[in-house]
């Protein structure tokens, strides 16, 4: 399959969307896919989530300033192609909700993925002329993941636009456009089976990788049970501002609570590890921070969630992370 796509990006046409492409109006656009893109901008930098933002209105605004119909989706799936970078997943809700409740732009995130039966009905009535996708992810497991949905576009007679190499001007979006040919529906067709079973198969790898990771940290804290604690944390909230709050403050209250708990976790699990193998505990403790050090460093996250509600939106566009030779024994937090 990623073969067949190889062999297919060369010989992709560099055309122009809106003038070209006049038997449609309607066009879909993979947000995981717009996500990636605007993350790998170079004019970002680490901590501008208002940059970022504006990178995706930006380039939303061209469209519908330019006569286009779309409608974006997020896979229920591809959240597991973030684990090696968690920074994001919040990043990704983020997006979603702004897109949702800032925006007039419709936004479906009802499917679980791109071999679905509601996702193939939804391409069936909705007939959109081409998808907007990557063809490359942040890492191998998110290009798997958008191999298929390449792979299942041609199927459904739906052409492929990659969202990289796109170029603008006042009237048109010139993009790469791979269209969906009949040898490339021969293929779906013929190894479906082969494609559904190595979906599912990659999928529950992600699943299973996902669980096994946060337990050899955390020992007995399974993927579950952090959840329930989550959910606890929040009831807990609603007791205690029973109107509501904003959501950067549940937000922080609940991860700084998770948090610490993990890490306590994190730690027990540690000295147990090498009191079975009989190494020197006090060794273990001085290469990575106490309990009452990451405490200190939730308070710091909690003050400046506090300075982000009240400085003015000149200064928080000037967010930075800042790097330091202490947070080097933080990464695990």
């Amino acid at each position: 399959m990623s073969q067949l796509i190889l062999s297919e990006v060369p010989k992709a046409e560099y055309s122009s969307l809106f003038n070209d492409f006049v038997e449609s109006e309607f066009f879909l656009i993979d947000g995981d896919s717009l996500l990636t893109t605007c993350i790998c901008e170079k004019s970002l930098k680490p901590g501008q989530e208002l940059h970022f933002f504006y990178l995706v209105e930006y380039y939303l605004m061209d469209l519908t300033s330019k006569g286009g119909q779309f409608a974006i989706v997020f896979f229920k799936d591809a959240e597991y192609a973030y684990f090696n970078f968690p920074e994001l997943l919040p990043l990704r809700t983020a997006l979603i909700l702004h897109l949702q409740h800032n925006t007039t732009i419709d936004v479906r995130t009802k499917f679980s993925g791109c071999l679905s039966q509601e996702w193939e009905a939804f391409l069936a009535d909705s007939y959109p002329y081409y998808l907007i996708v990557a063809d490359e992810g942040l890492n191998h497991l998110q290009t798997y993941l958008f191999n298929f949905l390449i792979t299942q576009s041609w199927a459904m007679k739906v052409n492929v636009v990659l969202s990289s190499g796109q170029t603008s001007d006042i009237l048109r979006l010139y993009a790469y456009l791979m269209p969906s040919m009949h040898k490339n529906q021969k293929f779906f067709k013929e190894n479906k089976k082969k494609i559904e079973s190595a979906y599912k198969t990659l999928i529950k790898q992600l699943e299973e990788y996902r669980i096994s990771a946060l337990e050899s940290l955390f020992g007995k804290l399974k993927w579950k049970n952090m959840m329930k604690e989550a959910c606890e944390t929040i009831s807990q909230l609603k007791q205690l501002w029973p109107e509501g709050s904003d959501i950067r403050r549940v937000l922080c209250v609940t991860s700084c609570s998770l948090s610490l708990r993990m890490y306590h976790h994190f730690l027990e699990n540690r000295k147990k590890t090498m009191s079975d193998e009989k190494t020197n505990i006090q060794e273990v403790e001085s290469n990575c921070l106490a309990l009452q050090e990451m405490e200190d460093l939730c308070k710091l996250h909690c003050l400046s969630v506090v300075f982000l509600l009240h400085l003015p939106l000149s200064q928080r566009a000037c967010t930075r992370f800042i790097t330091s030779h202490w947070t080097k024994n933080i990464h695990t937090f």
